[in-house]
């Protein structure tokens, strides 16, 4: 069918009584009958779609290094750049009395241990257009990237508390090199590893752990190390399985067995004790005479600093300082590698 001309119009118009002046002389478009707009029935995806407005976030492995060892301290301040441990030694004999005998003498040798402090940092930077875009999608987005910072640092706090700091005075949980060479598990069946032993072959492998460490303190503790003292068992989350593993014959586990000999123990996990030469096992006391085995030392743990307005960005710096795990008692550890 032919689409009709205004003539047309004019003409049927005309015949009806209808008449128009001169100056008409076409049709308006809106009169059109034919569409010119493509067929649609739907609407935009994202008027459909709801955003939730929790947000869900990536887990990671919780800290542990501290709450292995159990305290974590200030020393010195930010601008200081080593920090001293100071220890001293007391000595000395006796003779047998006599009113006129000068004999006999006491020694206090002083000594002085340095650790290094090791400064380390990140930087955060977002855009206003970049945070109005995240904010369309209810994502406070500085915040959650001041927050990151605050998490990195932790983290690599962490890693610092047991690896220390390569060329630096600045040691670990797990390579402070006055720590005492580690021993290697019982063999049972030419066997050394947990996975291929029973829970009592695992059980006196603990016992052998405990009997290095009673050995080397030789009575400094109270009236010895025995197994009411307070003692710390770290291992890996992997190996830490076989302490829910089940005697054959009692019907107990190694956990279980573990807390009857040690009630004092404290067992303490961290995938960090799965290193390249096999699993490590550490145990310790966790103070001596008062003295504590010793703590993870910081002189800054964070520092934000100020945040510096661009044209159309923001930045700033966040630091923190490590001066690793100080172990200040280091005979009073003792260490199973082989697991």
């Amino acid at each position: 069918m032919s689409r009709p001309s205004f003539n047309d119009f004019i003409q049927v118009a005309s015949a009806q009584g209808i008449s128009f002046p001169s100056t008409v002389n076409r049709l308006a478009m809106d009169a059109d009958p034919q569409p010119n707009l493509p067929a649609n029935g739907g609407i935009p995806a994202i008027v459909s779609t709801f955003i939730d407005p929790t947000i869900v976030e990536t887990l990671f492995t919780p800290n542990r290094a501290v709450a292995i060892l159990g305290r974590e301290e200030k020393r010195g301040t930010w601008a200081q750049d080593s920090f001293m441990i100071q220890r001293i030694e007391e000595t000395g004999d006796t003779v047998a009395y006599d009113d006129y005998s000068e004999q006999g003498a006491v020694q206090v040798t002083p000594s002085w241990e340095n650790r290094d402090v090791y400064r380390y940092q990140t930087v955060v930077q977002y855009g206003e257009l970049e945070q109005e875009r995240y904010g369309l999608a209810m994502l406070p987005y500085a915040a959650k990237k001041q927050r990151a910072a605050v998490n990195v640092l932790d983290q690599d706090q962490n890693k610092f508390y047991f690896y220390g700091i390569a060329g630096l005075r600045n040691y670990g949980l797990l390579n402070d090199p006055e720590l005492p060479a580690p021993i290697t598990p019982l063999s049972v069946n030419s066997k050394i590893q947990w996975k291929d032993k029973q829970v009592i072959d695992k059980y006196n492998d603990i016992l052998a752990l405990y009997e290095d460490l009673v050995t080397r303190t030789n009575g400094i503790v109270g009236d010895g190390v025995d197994m009411s003292s307070n003692i710390v068992l770290a291992m890996s989350n992997k190996l830490s399985v076989n302490l829910k593993s089940a005697n054959e014959v009692f019907a107990t586990s190694l956990e279980d067995m573990l807390k009857k000999a040690f009630p004092n123990m404290r067992i303490e996990t961290a995938p960090q004790y799965s290193t390249s030469a096999g699993e490590l096992i550490q145990m310790f006391v966790e103070t001596a005479q008062g003295q504590e085995v010793g703590f993870m030392a910081f002189s800054e743990k964070l520092r934000a600093h100020p945040l510096i307005t661009e044209l159309s960005h923001y930045k700033q710096k966040y630091s923190g300082t490590t001066y690793g795990a100080v172990i200040t008692q280091p005979f009073l550890f003792a260490q199973m590698l082989g697991a």
